[in-house]
């Protein structure tokens, strides 16, 4: 997040990166997703559940596959043996009782956005397509002097590396 005055009001506006519109997340999102957290097996260690709503199922599923979320949560690999069976199973039937003692967040909003001062509210305004093409990670805010026109840069870097074994070295997770 960063501020500047975008629109030459003299007020400082906002403006925060985020996800965009360029990621898997885009075709589920009909429905807010999901991410459930707290210690989720009682074994002390904090667990996040990413969640998606699968229309085709009706139902809230998780976005990890079983062999990620049981490396996390063993008690998956207790219940649920077959990937065929985890996968049309709704996060529900996975946590059980656990999933009630979780606490929930919900994600409506993924866009790079700019927020208009008005003086006494902010106006939302999505940046354009070419701001949405991937996750933006910092902002910069420049003045360009010869015009006097605010510049707003983002950077984008993502690893996006799977989790692994924690034995695994940096090196051989992400190549």
């Amino acid at each position: 997040m960063n501020a500047g005055d975008f629109d030459g009001d003299g007020r400082l506006d906002l403006v925060a990166s985020g996800w965009g519109r360029n990621t898997k997340y885009e075709s589920f999102r009909a429905q807010p997703l999901r991410l459930c957290h707290g210690d989720l097996d009682g074994n002390g260690v904090y667990d996040c559940v990413e969640a998606h709503y699968d229309a085709e199922l009706r139902l809230w599923v998780p976005e990890r596959g079983l062999n990620t979320l049981g490396a996390a949560l063993p008690l998956l690999r207790e219940k649920w043996t077959s990937h065929r069976a985890y996968a049309l199973a709704s996060l529900e039937e996975l946590l059980g009782d656990r999933l009630a003692q979780a606490q929930t967040l919900q994600a409506t909003w993924l866009e790079s956005t700019v927020f208009l001062n008005l003086g006494d509210r902010f106006e939302a305004r999505v940046l354009p397509a070419e701001a949405q093409m991937a996750p933006a990670f910092a902002l910069g805010i420049a003045t360009w002097t010869a015009t006097a026109t605010k510049i707003c840069c983002s950077a984008r870097t993502s690893l996006a590396c799977r989790p692994t074994p924690r034995a695994a070295t940096p090196a051989s997770v992400c190549g």
